[in-house]
């Protein structure tokens, strides 16, 4: 691997985590606001977070429950850098097929979680947010990462760099 590929990864990888985090923090403010109009309890949802890991016996579940959240949501959004560059390259920043993409892809980790994974995993989660609120989530996750991933600069795309670096010597 050479020093651009290098840089490049660590830019994707940045660039990953801050659209996981923007995609996460999109997550909670909404869960919260559907909390505060007063459809679920927000704090039962983090706490529900920590149930599900088995870890529900943790001095403060609900920040836990957020903790673990967000290190996912970071996780996410680093996989969601690597899977977009080669739209990158063809489509380039703030296209709206970059948009359609990434919430297309938060579409189906919704489905992978409400339908396959929490049944399995913790029965009584799914329970905690209707369908609809958490799928609205997942869409403003991608929004949000969307937003962070669709503006990265023209050396961000491996892609075209990589096709570029061939086509000289």
């Amino acid at each position: 691997m050479t020093i651009f590929t290098n840089r490049n990864e660590r830019s994707i990888v940045a660039t990953g985590a801050l659209a996981g985090l923007a995609g996460g923090l999109a997550e909670v403010a909404w869960i919260w606001v559907y909390g505060k109009l007063g459809y679920i309890d927000a704090g039962s949802v983090a706490r529900g977070v920590s149930e599900a890991l088995g870890v529900e016996t943790v001095a403060d579940p609900i920040l836990f429950g957020i903790g673990v959240h967000m290190a996912l949501a970071v996780a996410l959004g680093i996989a969601l850098a690597h899977a977009i560059q080669p739209l990158l390259a063809r489509a380039g920043t703030g296209h709206l097929l970059v948009y359609a993409s990434v919430i297309s892809a938060l579409a189906v980790v919704w489905a992978v979680n409400f339908l396959i994974v929490l049944p399995i995993l913790s029965p009584g989660f799914i329970g905690l947010v209707p369908y609809a609120a958490g799928f609205l989530s997942k869409i403003l996750f991608g929004v949000a990462a969307a937003a962070v991933l669709g503006s990265q600069p023209a050396e961000m795309r491996y892609a075209r760099a990589r096709r570029d670096r061939h086509d000289v010597g």
